[in-house]
This record gives structure tokens, C-alpha cells and sequence, in this order.
């Protein structure tokens, strides 16, 4: 219960604002009294606090008993503006102080969603990494069983592959083909020479003629032209 002594002209309390984080404190000092403190006159007082938005008129207002406050609900990177009076019961007992303004930093608490969002990313990082890891030393463990298998051969086999001669057939030249040229000449009629062709024998209906034949011919036709002369 406040006890009202009358005493003119009480001052506003002294406000200091401070951000951090986000967050804005409010630090109120009351005003000086020239008889003993605010307080110890009035007993019990509180303080009413209003604050707004640096240009605008809607103004919120707050109650509180303690002289530091944190003023809830601000916009990081939006300039406030605040004044206090003290109040004894429900009484008005000061003057407003002056308007005090400051801005609301940025918060540097991380969104929740966010967390989720890095967290899930983390994971499929973490299991695409491990994914490869593994598909890389299975495939290494492959080929290097392929280059040197476990496996081998039994003993009396590799005895039997020793000590086998090698086969005369594999290791033989082959076969030499031999290949007799053969040409088939024909009888062409000219008025001053007959020339060599080769030609290809068809059933039998045209006349065969080796070179020694043509030769021996020439020769009889040669002897018959100098006859005539």
C-alpha cells in the first residue's frame, strides 16, 4: 500500500536502453528525492513503461516492479522508442522521463527449421560418403582378387601340365601349299599379227592353245609367207 507524501514537481526516472542478441533491456534509475529514497517515501511503486516504434503513434505499455526490463516482442533491426513514469499503486506520482530511442539488433539464435534443415543435410553428406567408401573398396577388393585369386590349381594337374611334352603338331610349321601357275591363252585372227591372251575355258567349245602351239603355228605361217614371196 503506497503512502502519498505530496512533494512537487518529482521528476521522470532516468532510462537507459540496451540491445543484445536481439533483445532490448530497459535500465531505470529512479528520480533523486531530497528526502531519503524514492522508495523508503512511497513504499511500495512500480514503473509504467511505453514503447513504439520510432515514427509511429500506436504505443504499447508495460507494468513492471523491477527496474530492469526486457521489452518482449521487438523486430530485430527496427528502431524503438521508450519513456517511463513511476507509479504508486495505480497512480501516476512522476513526470514521464525523456523518450529514449534505440535499435533492436539482430538475433543470432538460429531457427529451428534450420537446424532441421543442416541436420537432414549432414546426414545424406555423411551417408553419400560412406556409400562411396564402401563401393570403392569392394570394387578394389574385386579387381585385386582377380589379379591374384585365392584359388589354385590342384597339385597332381599342375605335375601333369609340367611334365607333358609339348605337342609336335602344335609346335610344327604348316604345310607349304604349292601353287602351279597356269595360263589359258586363245587364238585371235588379225590381218598383220596374232597376240597372246589369256582366256577362260568355257564348256569345251573353244580350241585350247599353249604357248609352245601358238609358237610352232607362227613359225608354219611365217615360212608359208616367205614361200609366197
Amino acid at each position: 500500500m503506497c503512502v502519498f507524501v505530496f512533494e512537487a514537481n518529482i521528476s521522470g526516472p532516468h532510462v537507459e536502453l540496451k540491445s543484445r542478441k536481439g533483445q532490448t533491456e530497459v535500465h531505470i534509475t529512479d528520480p533523486p528525492m531530497k528526502m531519503k529514497n524514492l522508495r523508503n517515501v512511497f513504499g511500495s511503486i512500480s514503473y509504467l513503461i511505453h514503447y513504439w516504434k520510432e515514427g509511429e503513434e500506436t504505443k504499447e505499455e508495460l507494468i513492471r516492479e523491477q527496474n530492469r526490463i526486457m521489452l518482449p516482442s521487438l523486430e530485430p533491426q527496427v528502431s524503438y522508442c521508450v519513456q517511463v513514469a513511476v507509479l504508486c499503486s495505480t497512480i501516476t506520482i512522476s513526470d514521464f522521463s525523456n523518450v529514449t530511442c534505440v535499435t533492436n539488433t539482430a538475433s543470432d539464435e538460429v531457427e529451428s527449421w534450420f537446424i532441421a534443415v543442416l541436420l537432414l543435410g549432414s546426414f545424406l553428406v555423411v551417408s553419400m560418403t560412406g556409400v562411396l567408401i564402401f563401393l570403392a573398396v569392394w570394387y578394389s577388393y574385386r579387381v585385386f582378387r582377380m589379379i591374384y585369386p585365392d584359388d589354385k590349381l590342384p597339385e597332381p594337374l599342375i605335375e601333369y601340365l609340367c611334365e607333358w611334352p609339348p605337342s609336335s603338331v602344335l609346335l610344327s610349321a604348316p604345310p607349304k601349299e604349292n601353287v602351279h601357275e597356269v595360263r589359258i591363252l586363245h587364238e585371235e585372227t588379225h590381218d598383220t599379227q596374232q597376240a597372246e591372251r589369256p582366256i577362260r575355258a568355257q564348256n569345251n567349245q573353244t580350241d585350247c592353245w599353249t604357248t609352245a602351239d601358238i609358237k610352232e603355228r607362227d613359225e608354219e605361217q611365217r615360212l608359208l609367207d616367205e614361200i609366197k614371196l
